[in-house]
């Protein structure tokens, strides 16, 4: 799942039917001991469960990164941009970091302080 600015399209087996989502962006609260690399970013509508995993991706800006690389890039879920935060198994693709989901949430992409080298 790539979307634009302000929402995408979500089609193909992990949905009945094609579904509408919106994007919203901001800042993640309560990350602890990370820092973003992304904006806390609600993708909605809340609650869409899928029928299959769908991969959420996020573009990473190098310069964002600190000297880290974005292998130490962790995508972040929450039901709210406040956390608690669950970890998920992250991968890169390129510029790309993704991860698997069931629903849509709230994602943010961050590193672990002191990840930087």
């Amino acid at each position: 799942m790539r979307g634009g600015a302000g929402g995408g399209l979500c089609g193909g087996p992990a949905v009945d039917e094609p579904v509408e989502f919106v994007l919203e962006v901001g800042e993640a609260d309560g990350l602890g001991d990370r820092d973003p690399v992304t904006w806390a970013t609600t993708i909605g509508p809340a609650g869409t469960e899928f029928l299959r995993p769908v991969t959420v991706e996020f573009g990473v800006h190098p310069a964002h990164l600190e000297g880290a690389g974005l292998n130490d890039v962790t995508i972040l879920r929450s039901a709210g941009d406040r956390g608690p935060w669950e970890p998920l198994p992250t991968t890169v693709s390129g510029q790309w970091v993704g991860a698997l989901t069931m629903h849509l949430s709230v994602f943010v992409g961050v590193i672990e302080r002191g990840r930087q080298r």
